[in-house]
């Protein structure tokens, strides 16, 4: 993605300099988030074009910007993903040794501190069903699976009363595979990337939160 700005234009025999600011959107936090290049010259001017929103709207039309910004944001959730894998194994890495009921309690916590991670895995395997059905003209379920996961701007989690329930249930689910997993010896860092946002976790989630849904109402899970 590169955008260009026109602050102004630079009075004949006036000294310019370019100045190139590169933002790393994967560093953790200042100063390691942006470094900053200056030449004392600007050999890449900018040109405005005689339509200046043509390229972008270009691009909006095409998919090429949502492509780049999807791709941007799957970079930006792996990346979270592998240090909350990183920092989960080291935190859980004693459960082995100790007793079931004790385990659990570590894993419990663990998750108890991981609710948004949780919430996004829920958000996205009910809105993955919620487009199945509207394209196999089941629109009929689409506010029963909007129930799972609606907001309560009242509410203390900003969840209703249902979507906290879901969210419990989701956590139990991931719990009960991790304590299972860790039991077994293998609860590596890599399975733990998995529980949390990958495939083998997106599965235990919508089949914990989806499953009794459509046994209700009759539809094949």
């Amino acid at each position: 993605m590169t955008f260009s700005m026109r602050l102004g234009t630079a009075t004949p025999g006036s000294a310019t300099r370019e100045v190139v600011v590169d933002i790393d959107p994967l560093a953790e936090h200042p100063p390691h988030d942006i470094e900053r290049y200056h030449v004392l010259s600007a050999p890449s001017r900018v040109h405005v074009p005689q339509r200046t929103t043509e390229g972008l709207a270009e691009a909006l039309a095409n998919g090429t910007q949502t492509r780049a910004f999807e791709k941007l944001l799957e970079r930006l959730a792996e990346h979270q993903l592998v240090k909350l894998a990183h920092a989960m194994s080291i935190t859980l890495a004693p459960c082995s040794t100790m007793s079931p009921l004790e385990a659990r309690a570590s894993i419990d916590k663990v998750l108890d501190g991981q609710p948004q991670q949780i919430w996004r895995m829920v958000t996205f395997v009910v809105q993955g069903l919620k487009e199945a059905m509207i394209k196999g003209n089941l629109e009929a379920i689409v506010p029963v699976l909007d129930g799972l996961i609606a907001h309560d701007a009242q509410s203390a989690s900003g969840l209703s009363r249902q979507a906290d329930a879901t969210l419990v249930l989701a956590k139990a689910a991931l719990g009960a595979q991790i304590e299972e997993d860790c039991a077994a010896g293998l609860l590596t860092e890599v399975r733990i990337a998995e529980l949390m946002g990958r495939g083998p976790g997106l599965h235990i989630v919508g089949h914990a939160v989806l499953a009794p849904v459509l046994e209700g109402l009759g539809v094949a899970a």
